[in-house]
């Protein structure tokens, strides 16, 4: 049987990719930001410093609708939080070889874009 878990880099690319696809084109960038920084566990005084926001309006806005956006995705609830956990969870529960197919089919890095 093939190991069809993600390794972490490409789990980080390919959430980077759907938050790509998924996002307002205005909040892009932004929204990848914060999922890369949230998948590197800091915290969201470290991302308010860094991309330029109010502490308040990335947590109570854009990280509101990035983990709804996420959650809708799966199907199941995504969080800060549990972001790693989640995915490793999906991908272990077989749940994630369709979605594995889709990151190497339609899902370019967008890392390469950046």
């Amino acid at each position: 049987m093939i190991d069809l878990e993600l390794l972490p880099d490409q789990a980080l690319t390919w959430l980077l990719s759907i938050v790509a696809e998924k996002s307002p084109s205005e909040k892009r960038l932004l929204y990848q930001e914060i999922v890369k920084y949230s998948w590197q566990d800091e915290t969201y005084e470290f991302m308010s410093e860094r991309v330029g926001y109010a502490l308040n309006t990335i947590k109570q806005e854009h990280a509101i609708a990035i983990w709804r956006m996420l959650s809708e995705h799966f199907e199941t609830r995504i969080t800060k939080k549990n972001l790693k956990v989640t995915i490793r969870t999906l991908s272990t529960n077989r749940r994630f070889p369709a979605l594995l197919i889709r990151l190497n089919l339609n899902h370019p890095s967008p890392i390469d874009q950046m």
